[in-house]
Order: structure tokens, then sequence, then C-alpha cells
């Protein structure tokens, strides 16, 4: 019979639970996503930039699908980072937003 500390040694965080600690190793139904984000890279590398949003409720995903992006585009030989960024108010002036960016990823 197994104590107490082995038996909580042997269960393992579910990594699709939000808040888990791990990073789920396979993504289902991002494929639309990740070909977005890949299309982005390879436009930016020929000189149009542009910008998108990735929303949705608490624990859906949004964190590791970001860290996902973030290793293509390395992968990509592209700059990337990734950070949390504050809420922002829709008043907010653009050198507003453009220093909070800075500043995050400095």
């Amino acid at each position: 019979m197994t104590n107490i500390k082995e038996m909580i040694e042997m269960i393992k965080p579910n990594p699709f639970s939000p808040k888990s600690g791990q990073e789920p190793k396979v993504f289902i139904d991002r494929d639309k996503e990740i070909g977005l984000f890949l299309k982005k890279i390879d436009e930016a590398k020929t000189g149009k930039t542009n910008h998108y949003i990735i929303n949705g409720g608490w624990g859906s995903g949004k964190s590791c699908l970001l860290m996902y992006f973030r290793l293509l585009a390395q992968n990509n030989k592209s700059a990337a980072c990734y950070f949390q960024a504050r809420e922002i108010s829709e008043s907010a002036s653009d050198m507003e937003i453009i220093m909070h960016v800075v500043e995050s990823i400095i």
C-alpha cells in the first residue's frame, strides 16, 4: 500500500487545466490560429506588418498559444517576445500604449 506522500507525487496536473503550471504538448482546434500566425510572419518578412488580437475567456489557452507563437517565430528566425499586458482603456493615447509595450519588453 502506498502512503499519502507517494500518492500526491503520482498525481500530475492536467496541462489543459488553467493555472496547472504545465503547457499542453498538443493544441487541438488551433490550426486556423497557427496558420494565420505563420502567414503573418511571412508577410512581416516582406515588409507588410500588422497586428491582431487574441481574445477569449479565462482559461481558454490564450497564454499557451502566445508562448507557442513565440516559439514558432523564433524557429522562423524572427524576433519574438512574450509579456503580460495590463488592461488599457480605449481612451489611452498611442504614446501610453507604446510606453507600456516597450517597458514590458525591457
